[in-house]
C-alpha cells in the first residue's frame, strides 16, 4: 500500500450522488420546516447552505437575545444594574438550552439525510480507475468506496465516521 488517497464530497458528486450541503438544505425544509427555518433564521451568514460548517459560526447574537427576552425580569422602575445574578442566568440558561436543543435537531436530522443518501444508477458511468491496494483518507459519511468500489474497511479511514455507525 504505497498511495493515499485523500477523498472528499467531490467525489461522491463526481458520481451524481446529491450529497452536497445544498441537498441537506432541501431535505431539512421538506422533512423538518421548523428548524430549517429557526437555523435560516439563527445564522447570519449568506452562504449557510453552501458552507454549511462555516455558518455555524456565524450565530446572531440579537436573535437569542430576543428569544430569552420573555424570560428577563422586567425593568420597570429598576435599574439594569438591580437585575440579580440569578435573573440574568435564567435567562441565559434559556438562551443555551435553546442553541443546544437546535444543535442536537439538526445533528439528528443530518444522520438521517445521510443515512437517506442513494446513489444513482448511473454512478458506474462515472467510476475513476484507483488503485484498490491504496490506504483512503475520506471526509464523507457514505460507504461509496466500500460499496460501489470494493474497497476493504480496513483500508479506509472516515474522518467524520460513515453512516450506519
Amino acid at each position: 500500500m504505497s498511495r493515499l488517497y485523500i477523498i472528499g464530497n467531490g467525489f461522491d458528486r463526481h458520481h451524481n450522488v446529491k450529497s452536497s450541503y445544498e441537498h441537506f438544505a432541501a431535505w431539512l425544509k421538506k422533512h423538518d420546516r421548523q428548524v430549517f427555518e429557526t437555523y435560516r433564521r439563527v445564522c447570519d451568514y449568506d452562504a449557510l447552505w453552501c458552507d454549511f460548517e462555516r455558518g455555524m459560526a456565524y450565530v446572531s447574537r440579537s436573535y437569542f437575545l430576543d428569544m430569552a427576552m420573555p424570560f428577563l425580569p422586567s425593568l420597570k422602575g429598576r435599574e439594569a444594574e438591580d437585575l440579580t445574578g440569578a435573573e440574568i442566568f435564567l435567562a441565559g440558561d434559556w438562551g443555551a438550552d435553546f442553541a443546544v436543543e437546535l444543535v442536537d435537531r439538526l445533528k439528528k436530522r443530518f444522520a438521517q439525510w445521510i443515512g437517506s443518501i442513494k446513489v444513482p444508477d448511473d454512478y458506474h458511468d462515472h467510476m475513476i480507475n484507483i488503485d484498490r491496494d491504496a490506504r483512503f483518507l475520506t471526509f464523507n459519511y457514505t460507504d461509496f468506496l466500500e460499496s460501489k468500489y470494493g474497497i476493504r474497511s480496513d483500508q479506509i479511514n472516515y474522518i467524520h465516521g460513515k453512516r450506519g455507525t
